[in-house]
């Protein structure tokens, strides 16, 4: 079927961090998405090299506190996806799946003419990869900033404002 035709492949991958401890994480391959995915229905802004200036610039002068972060699995809290994406698992990656879950993954196991395993999945969670996952996140995190009264600002939508109590502005 069709759907299996626009299967985004997984990509698996593992690295060895300095501690000695093994990361890994599974991605979706979604180069294919760019055939039938419009970019203004996934478009998700990056913050302007002029706002970006501007408030490091701020932050200099009133001698401000900068932090970064970093959102774990960030992707994966963002909203459901709002359109049915597949993805395939093949080969070594199939017999992980199902000696995980027998149940659930073994009945759906297919082999192609080559003999290849695979195995189909609807993704439900925004996932790296996916065309509209960054999308999806942004706005989650924009919803968020906004009920906890930050001011997108409306030339930049990447930067957002909050006056605090104490009359200092949070950027």
């Amino acid at each position: 079927p069709q759907e299996r035709h626009d299967a985004l492949r997984s990509i698996t991958l593992v690295s060895e961090k300095r501690s000695g401890r093994i990361k890994g994480r599974t991605v979706a391959d979604g180069r294919p998405q760019r055939k039938y995915t419009a970019p203004e229905d996934v478009h998700s802004p990056t913050v302007s090299t002029e706002g970006l200036m501007t408030s490091l610039a701020i932050d200099a002068k009133e001698r401000r506190y900068v932090v970064t972060a970093d959102v774990e699995g960030a992707y994966l809290h963002a909203a459901d996806m709002d359109e049915t994406v597949i993805m395939m698992f093949d080969d070594d990656m199939v017999d992980y799946m199902v000696e995980t879950n027998l149940e659930k993954y073994g009945p759906h196991v297919h082999t192609n003419k080559y003999g290849k395993k695979r195995l189909y999945v609807q993704l439900l969670k925004a996932l790296y990869g996916c065309m509209q996952s960054a999308m999806l996140w942004w706005k989650l995190l924009t919803s968020t900033l906004v009920e906890e009264g930050f001011v997108v600002n409306p030339y930049d939508p990447c930067v957002a404002n909050k006056t605090m109590p104490d009359g200092k502005q949070c950027t």
